[in-house]
């Protein structure tokens, strides 16, 4: 039996039960001469020495199975056991091992509190912890690391649909009149596939014989078209794709506004601005909201929120855009309204959100050309 000191998420104990895969218990404790502060750009935190600080906690006694997922998802974000001394809630010493990073570098002053995160995160971890812990086993930490913040991203996308308003227009039934049969992980990577049995209610009464459906689960993205009223130009990004490529086009760059997924902790908004940056090196000064669609409701989970984007648009496009870390190489092109549309009406401007967009803007143009 190893006795741990907690005192980041883990203290939750819906979460720690979770990684745990059995009940724990949790006893109030606390470090002398330490403090948690929070980890620069994230939820967690790092304990750090501190003198004449107490770090508040609570010490976990594991073994066996419990201890190896514990110290298997602790180590997927870096952290190993250091041996230590807490103190009990009456003040005695106790011989204990902390979860503690390589280094501090990233560490905030700020103070990190539990009932804050529990606020804001708590259901968003728990969601994320069943999909890791079920990677148990069959992956090594550094792999759990690297798919973490995919994981998350799909867990704050169900958070988000789940609060979709009722519908106007049919579609009465509900998701838990469904009857989920089975359900197979049949690929994770950075994305998951899955393949699922289930049955649904029918139109005229009764259920669906089961159903064998395979699904493509990806979290939300934002999509920008970003626009220069003034100029009359349109900014497009265009890049290597995978779909054209695997199916069989010789041209598999592809013309697209700019677009990527909503981070953790980001607004859809947030994350447009952000990618209008790092594709294109745009400051976006004002955003509409277009729609927020599924753009393959039969197959994929992807949830879509597109925008356009006005902005002062520079005359000529360019390259070297995209975040190199992620595998980008991006070139501009900064095209006339009408040039655009030719391409939409020939073909050639063959990405759904692109077109859909162009519409919208063909639309609203002569507004947002319209000075207020």
């Amino acid at each position: 039996m190893t006795d741990i000191f907690i005192y980041g998420t883990l203290r939750h104990q819906p979460l720690l039960e979770i990684v745990a895969g059995t009940p724990v218990t949790l006893r109030p404790g606390f470090l002398k001469d330490h403090t948690v502060v929070s980890v620069a750009g994230e939820d967690y935190p790092i304990c750090l020495a501190a003198e004449g600080e107490k770090a508040k906690g609570a010490i976990v006694s594991l073994e066996g199975a419990a201890l190896d997922r514990v110290s298997w998802y602790e180590e997927a974000f870096g952290y190993h056991l250091w041996p230590g001394v807490a103190h009990d809630a009456a003040g005695a010493e106790v011989a204990v091992s902390v979860y503690l990073p390589p280094s501090a570098e990233d560490a905030c002053e700020t103070p990190w509190s539990l009932s804050s995160w529990e606020a804001g995160w708590a259901e968003a971890a728990r969601m994320a912890a069943r999909e890791c812990m079920g990677y148990f086993g069959q992956i090594p930490p550094d792999e759990l690391g690297w798919r973490y913040p995919q994981v998350r991203a799909r867990a704050l996308s169900r958070l988000r649909a789940a609060q979709d308003p009722a519908p106007t227009l049919g579609r009465e039934r509900r998701a838990d009149q469904v009857e989920l049969l089975s359900d197979e992980t049949t690929h994770a990577g950075y994305y998951l596939t899955k393949v699922q049995q289930l049955r649904h209610p029918l139109y005229s009464g009764g259920m669906t014989e089961v159903l064998r459906r395979e699904v493509f689960i990806a979290p939300d993205a934002a999509v920008i078209l970003p626009y220069d009223p003034v100029k009359d130009t349109v900014l497009l990004v265009e890049q290597f794709r995978m779909g054209p490529y695997n199916n069989g086009s010789p041209w598999p760059w592809s013309l697209e506004p700019v677009a990527g997924r909503v981070d953790p902790g980001e607004t859809a908004e947030a994350c447009a601005r952000r990618e209008a940056v790092e594709e294109a090196g745009l400051e976006i000064t004002d955003l509409r909201h277009v729609n927020t669609y599924y753009p393959s409701p039969g197959c994929i989970s992807e949830l879509l929120h597109t925008y356009v984007g006005l902005a002062d648009l520079p005359d000529e496009g360019g390259t070297g855009f995209g975040v190199a870390g992620e595998g980008e190489d991006i070139r501009t092109h900064i095209l006339p309204f009408e040039r655009v549309m030719e391409l939409v009406s020939s073909g050639e401007a063959d990405n759904g959100p692109l077109i859909l967009l162009m519409f919208w803007l063909q639309r609203e143009r002569p507004r947002l050309r319209t000075p207020a």
